[in-house]
C-alpha cells in the first residue's frame, strides 16, 4: 500500500472516529466510569437522606448498575481495539471499518435503554418529598444550562 493511500485512509478513519466519538473525551475513556457514576449518585442519595429501607433498595440497584457500566466500558474498549487492529492491518479496508462502526452505532439505542430503566427504578424508591427535591434540582440545572447557552 502506497504512503498516500495510507494517509488518506488514516485521515478518513480519524474523521469518522472523531465524529462518532463527539470529539471529546468520553467518561468511559478510563477505568473509573462505574466508580464516578456511583460516586455521583451517592452524593445525590446522601442529600435525599434515604431511609434504611430505601438505602437497601438503592444499594441493590447500585450493584446491578455497576456491573452494567463495567460491561459497557469493556465492550467499548474491545470495539476500540478491534478498530485499531483493523486500521493497523496491512490491508486496511475503509468499507469494512465503516460497516463495523455502523453496526456499533445501531446497537447504541438498545444498550442505553437499560440506564433509563435504572432511573425509573431509582425514582420509584423515592417518596414524594424526595421526588420534589430531585425535580427542583433538575429544573435549577436546566435553567442554568439554558442561561449558559442562550447566545448559541
Amino acid at each position: 500500500m502506497n504512503p498516500k493511500r495510507i494517509f488518506v485512509l488514516t485521515a478518513i478513519i480519524a474523521a469518522v472516529l472523531a465524529f462518532a466519538s463527539g470529539c471529546h473525551r468520553h467518561p468511559w475513556s478510563d477505568d473509573s466510569l462505574s466508580e464516578r457514576v456511583i460516586d455521583h449518585l451517592d452524593d445525590h442519595a446522601d442529600d435525599l437522606d434515604l431511609s434504611a429501607e430505601q438505602t437497601i433498595k438503592y444499594d441493590e440497584v447500585k450493584v446491578r448498575l455497576t456491573a452494567d457500566l463495567n460491561n459497557t466500558q469493556q465492550d467499548h474498549k474491545a470495539f476500540k481495539l478491534k478498530l485499531k487492529e483493523m486500521l493497523d492491518g496491512e490491508d486496511a479496508d475503509i468499507k469494512e471499518m465503516t460497516a463495523e462502526i455502523r453496526l456499533k452505532l445501531n446497537e447504541i439505542p438498545g444498550s442505553l435503554s437499560v440506564y433509563f430503566d435504572y432511573a425509573d427504578e431509582l425514582w420509584a424508591i423515592l417518596d414524594d418529598t424526595q421526588k420534589e427535591s430531585v425535580m427542583t434540582e433538575m429544573r435549577d440545572k436546566s435553567d442554568r444550562k439554558r442561561w449558559h447557552h442562550r447566545d448559541r
